[in-house]
């Protein structure tokens, strides 16, 4: 049985799926909406980039490991995707270090057309509210 806790806008948090009552709550503290990362647990992953603004790329990523990897903290799951990349350039003959290098010329195109990086208080919020 699912123990809820709901706040003043209707929201509610699982206590069991955040770990905890207190984590329950400061996630309905940190969180505008929890429809937004119901959309993440469902694998909802339509975020369409805007070329000005960097924060749509690092919401794309998130959604996009998050359900696949969301057995630890955010911060692990990117730890974790970066270690599984590495195991599929072995498995397919890729030279992860050239796409590494490649990966990183896109990262310093994207900082200069979109004028810098990533900056979404609340998508920054929503994520640290998972733990990271």
């Amino acid at each position: 049985m699912t123990t809820w806790i709901t706040d003043e806008n209707g929201n509610r948090a699982s206590i069991e799926y955040w770990g905890s009552k207190e984590k329950a709550r400061e996630a309905l503290a940190t969180l505008d909406s929890l429809e937004a990362l119901a959309a993440v647990k469902a694998g909802e992953h339509d975020v369409k980039i805007d070329p000005t603004d960097n924060s749509t790329r690092a919401e794309r990523a998130f959604r996009a490991i998050w359900p696949a990897y969301d057995d630890a903290d955010p911060k692990t799951a990117v730890r974790d995707v970066l270690a599984d990349l590495r195991h599929l350039c072995d498995l397919m003959g890729w030279d992860m270090a050239t796409i590494d290098r490649e990966a990183h010329d896109a990262y310093q195109y994207d900082l200069l057309d979109a004028d810098g990086t990533a900056r979404n208080e609340t998508l920054q919020g929503r994520i640290s509210a998972l733990g990271g």
